[in-house]
């Protein structure tokens, strides 16, 4: 698969507003396909009254499924931060299935 069919969700600039404060989400770079073209990385950074780091981890088949089954995966993505978020780690990895 070539990068320019990489899937992009749209978490730039979404702000996040959680018990552990407000956080700004950024970017860091064009996500990555990995584990032999299944899994797509984002690598995010998250901007509030410190700066957190997140590894995005996303099974491609969720993007193709979407249509199919009306899931958002930028739902699931950002379930999944809101819950990393509220915790207290200043790196992280989240693995969404």
């Amino acid at each position: 698969m070539s990068q320019q069919h990489v899937p992009q969700l749209p978490l730039d600039s979404l702000l996040f507003e959680t018990s552990t404060g407000s956080w700004t989400a950024r970017v860091t770079s064009d996500p990555i396909v990995v584990a032999t073209n299944t899994l797509l990385a984002y690598q995010l950074e998250f901007v509030g009254k410190s700066s957190r780091r997140l590894r995005l981890v996303l099974p491609m088949e969720k993007f193709a499924l979407e249509k199919v089954t009306g899931e958002s995966t930028l739902e699931c993505a950002k379930q999944a931060i809101y819950r990393w978020l509220e915790g207290s780690e200043e790196t992280g990895k989240i693995q969404v299935r």
